[in-house]
């Protein structure tokens, strides 16, 4: 009688405890990936068309925000949003030389460099985009762990630049902006806690 009260205590505990979300996979791409950073910042990752990522974004101030990335990683196209659409006004376009689902997936160890044109606010300019990649490293986020390819990226204009460290998760087909550096402001870095999906 003692056993069975002990067992019965036991599993009402169990039951009543949290369950523990399991790590994202690249299989949950589909359906959505969610990295939240330290100043409650949350980013939600969903394959898209032509071998895009969308990245839809909610500030802790309440501002939204959009990217599409060509393979998880190149800038396709940035925007604000209000209520889940897009602001026109707010559109920056980047066009390569290629099709998007031609764009490289990183490697460790590797650089690539590009002339891109940059549509944004009524202006169109030429933009040289060079990608330098790292080795492979374990990049952990809270409880989870995935293979992390370190990157840093400048995009050069005329008089202006634009840096920004880039971590690509290849498991998981997309990336994570760790830092960005303009030649107005002072550099932002972004550290993630928590990574989970949308189910």
């Amino acid at each position: 009688m003692i056993f069975s009260r002990c067992v019965l205590t036991l599993a009402l505990t169990a039951a009543s405890l949290p369950a523990f979300a399991a790590c994202p996979t690249g299989a949950d791409l589909a359906t959505g990936i969610v990295f939240v950073d330290d100043e409650g910042n949350v980013e939600t990752f969903r394959a898209a068309a032509n071998g895009t990522v969308q990245m839809d974004g909610v500030a802790s101030d309440g501002f939204t925000y959009r990217s599409i990335l060509g393979k998880g990683v190149h800038i396709v196209q940035l925007s604000d949003t209000e209520n889940g659409r897009i602001l026109p006004d707010s559109i920056i376009n980047t066009s390569y030389p290629m099709n998007v689902a031609e764009l490289p997936v990183p490697a460790a160890s590797s650089q690539w460099s590009v002339k891109t044109v940059i549509n944004a606010f009524g202006d169109i300019y030429e933009e040289v985009q060079t990608q330098r990649w790292g080795g492979e490293i374990d990049f952990v986020v809270g409880t989870c762990s995935f293979r992390g390819i370190p990157g840093k990226v400048r995009y050069a204009s005329d008089g202006f630049q634009i840096d920004e460290e880039i971590m690509f998760l290849p498991d998981l087909g997309m990336s994570l902006l760790m830092s960005y550096d303009d030649s107005e402001s002072d550099k932002d870095t972004f550290t993630y806690v928590e990574a989970r999906t949308t189910r």
